[in-house]
């Protein structure tokens, strides 16, 4: 396992990945050609969950229950079905029995995602997970908007950024650091305060911890300046908005029986003091002797035009850090420029 190393009060989550057998991640990488073949989109570009990478089981300790939950950076709280619920895709998951009465004016909860919205209302309980003991408020949901949770491999989502903060509060160290790490040690990240020997650079925490990015290199040529960037753990791809991934289509492409990976170009993605460099083993996801782009053309909404959205392929070159305490994103790496 690759941990990060802090000096530090930290404590360490490791996930396990969603599809872990053969078969399970040919026909995970057959849905992303079947997806990149059409062309289809979303409506938000990050937090589509059904792409989802690595899970985590969690304990509620007040009914004993185990939930299979995704852990998430940028979702603000964490959510599950609830016992209340009577959407089809809350009978197809775990859902959550709480004993304790239920309030008419409990506060109202919702999120949404670019696979559909969940909405229901505010529960606390204690939760449980590795190592990890802390009280959450978290989202007890009732109701699903879209048919894809039908098929979701996952019952809920765990809020990283609400963890933090549970232990943040229990132990009264704003140093507290969570280090992440996936099970075969493939990605390595963190989230709280980052320590020395990290390149920085300033972050909109309140927007789903986005930085500015200065170039998009092709090769030698400089492609597009002037965008934003957002790191999203919970999907492979590397988005761009339809103008953007114009501007690289006709440069990069992949032979399905990857046939042409020698001759494929570097691509650069210029930050603030830092340059992420993408080899063609960075950007291509690989199936036995099958190929796939791992740049993918994005619907963006209002407000997300000219954003590059950067899944944990990239994670798996590069040590990240969140510091929620100073809004930076800090990048630890022999890969950066």
């Amino acid at each position: 396992m690759l941990l990060l190393a802090f000096q530090c009060n930290c404590s360490s989550l490791k996930f396990e990945n969603i599809y872990q057998s053969p078969s399970e991640q040919s026909a995970y990488f057959k849905s992303l050609k079947m997806r990149n073949f059409l062309g289809s989109g979303y409506d938000l570009p990050v937090l589509n969950l059904l792409d989802s990478q690595y899970i985590l089981n969690v304990a509620i300790d007040s009914t004993g229950q185990v939930f299979r939950m995704v852990p998430d950076i940028l979702t603000p709280k964490s959510w599950l079905p609830s016992s209340t619920c009577w959407s089809l895709a809350c009978f197809l998951h775990s859902r959550y029995k709480t004993q304790k009465p239920l309030s008419g004016h409990s506060k109202s909860f919702s999120q949404l995602y670019g696979s559909g919205k969940v909405s229901g209302f505010h529960s606390t309980d204690s939760f449980r997970v590795q190592s990890l003991n802390f009280s959450s408020t978290f989202g007890e949901i009732t109701n699903f908007e879209g048919a894809s949770w039908l098929t979701a491999r996952f019952d809920g989502v765990l809020s990283l950024q609400s963890v933090l903060s549970s232990l943040i509060e229990t132990n009264n160290q704003m140093s507290q650091v969570i280090e992440l790490s996936s099970n075969n040690g493939s990605v390595s990240s963190a989230l709280g305060r980052c320590s020395e020997g990290f390149t920085f650079m300033n972050a909109d925490k309140s927007n789903e911890f986005r930085v500015e990015g200065k170039g998009l290199w092709v090769g030698q040529k400089k492609v597009k300046r002037d965008f934003k960037v957002v790191f999203d753990l919970q999907t492979p791809l590397i988005l761009f908005d339809r103008t953007m991934y114009a501007l690289i289509s006709d440069k990069v492409k992949v032979d399905a029986m990857c046939r042409n990976l020698d001759s494929l170009p570097i691509v650069k993605i210029q930050l603030q003091g830092v340059t992420l460099v993408l080899e063609p083993k960075d950007y291509v996801l690989r199936n036995d002797n099958q190929c796939l782009l791992a740049f993918a053309s994005w619907d963006f909404p209002e407000g997300w035009q000219e954003t590059i959205v950067i899944g944990s392929r990239l994670l798996e070159k590069h040590q990240v850090c969140f510091d929620f305490k100073t809004n930076r994103l800090g990048f630890k790496s022999e890969h950066l420029e």
